[in-house]
């Protein structure tokens, strides 16, 4: 039916305002391109709005995403996979966990990319990343080093600036946050609020200033993402929490209430007696949040 009234509309034996009926009744909604950096409920590839998500923590949708692929494994007609932005998965640990259960002996490599003192989690049952990290450690094959401090002095005469790196980059990821995710971090921090009504020390806190705190610890995050799974959190992800919010807190003092709470939500260490409820939602936070 809706292939019928997509023919019909393109040429042109529709009226106006049939098809604005038959798209108005879609599961999506049509809108000019630039609607979807603020306001969006769908999770995408970074800011392609055409790319949809795929949630593959859901049994129903893991299977039907993969049931071309355990033939062709069974078959011996490949012998490894390499799975794409890992990064961007709900539970990029319990997926990885799932595929090895299905497939033991499978070659498995995960597109990641790693900071130079940044190692893959132990906690990924995988053989390895596919080289980025590799990549740029050849790559410096083809630079001179003893060049840096006249690019450097370079680049300062010629823009004016002298801002250092990590100021450099907190700022840029600010205005990458701000002009492109908004919708993203909106819907965070909109839950998050939802979830904070319901604490007698969160109830007080802004939407506003629960936005501003997110976008903050996002901003200082010394690596792409945290990995938090069934059975806790590693050490080294830890670290890298206390860090960013850390910096977080020492940039904006008027936001350490909201700032703690985060912290305390990340790292896991809220009231131990709080209801089931309150605890699936601060899961389901950190992991958006990742």
């Amino acid at each position: 039916m809706w292939a019928e009234s997509l023919r019909r509309c393109k040429s042109g034996q529709m009226s106006r305002s049939v098809r604005l009926t038959t798209l108005g009744r879609q599961f999506f909604r049509l809108s000019y391109w630039k609607v979807g950096n603020e306001e969006l409920n769908y999770r995408r590839f970074f800011t392609i709005n055409g790319l949809l998500s795929v949630r593959v923590e859901h049994k129903d949708a893991f299977e039907y995403t993969h049931q071309l692929l355990w033939p062709l494994i069974n078959a011996g007609a490949i012998t490894g996979v390499r799975v794409d932005h890992i990064d961007g998965l709900y539970n990029p640990v319990k997926y990885l966990a799932e595929l090895r259960r299905r497939q033991p002996e499978l070659y498995i490599t995960v597109e990641k990319i790693l900071d130079p003192h940044e190692q893959l989690p132990p906690v990924m049952p995988v053989q390895g990343t596919t080289g980025y990290d590799f990549l740029n450690a050849v790559n410096s094959v083809f630079i001179d080093r003893d060049n840096c401090k006249v690019l450097d002095r370079f680049y300062t005469t010629f823009t004016g600036l002298n801002t250092p790196y990590r100021t450099l980059v907190s700022q840029k990821k600010r205005h990458f946050m701000g002009r492109f995710m908004a919708g993203d971090i909106d819907n965070m921090a909109l839950f998050l609020k939802s979830v904070l009504n319901r604490d007698r020390h969160g109830k007080d806190m802004t939407l506003y200033a629960l936005r501003r705190a997110i976008v903050e610890v996002m901003a200082h995050f010394p690596v792409y993402r945290s990995y938090m799974w069934e059975k806790g959190m590693s050490e080294q992800d830890r670290i890298h929490i206390k860090e960013a919010t850390v910096r977080a807190k020492n940039e904006n003092p008027g936001l350490v209430h909201e700032l703690n709470m985060i912290e305390k939500i990340l790292l896991m260490t809220l009231d131990a007696g709080m209801d089931v409820q309150d605890k699936q939602d601060y899961d389901h936070f950190v992991k958006k949040f990742q």
